[in-house]
């Protein structure tokens, strides 16, 4: 008699499966709740400097400069060049660029056209 009804439970599992309640992971939801914060901050956060001022876009301008007596191209880069420029040379070389220059020396009384990066927008 108990054979039987042992046999139909296990039947009735076997079709129907096991009726144990689920159980919620609460860590693991917590764990996803955290790492999605966590993303969506890392997503939406403004850049900030070392010292906590916020610095936005920066845009791309040119300016001349009068070259005078004892200038170098070397020496006006200094002036002018900004991080976004990987080094100095790269630099020097965009001017000569600009400037259609072959040539590492330039002449006094003349112009150059001088690239710089500003965060102010202009008009």
């Amino acid at each position: 008699m108990f054979g039987n009804f042992m046999e139909v439970q296990s039947m009735t599992q076997a079709t129907y499966g096991s009726r144990k309640k689920k159980k919620y992971y609460p860590k693991r939801i917590a764990a996803a709740v955290l790492i999605i914060g966590f993303l969506i901050i890392l997503v939406t956060a403004e850049p900030a400097n070392a010292d906590g001022t916020y610095e936005g876009a920066r845009y791309k301008y040119y300016t001349s400069v009068y070259v005078e007596q004892g200038d170098s191209l070397w020496s006006i880069a200094e002036e002018h060049w900004t991080k976004e420029y990987s080094d100095i040379c790269v630099y020097i070389q965009e001017i000569k660029q600009l400037n259609q220059i072959t040539s590492d020396t330039i002449q006094s009384g003349t112009y150059l056209c001088i690239p710089y990066y500003s965060g102010q927008l202009q008009k």
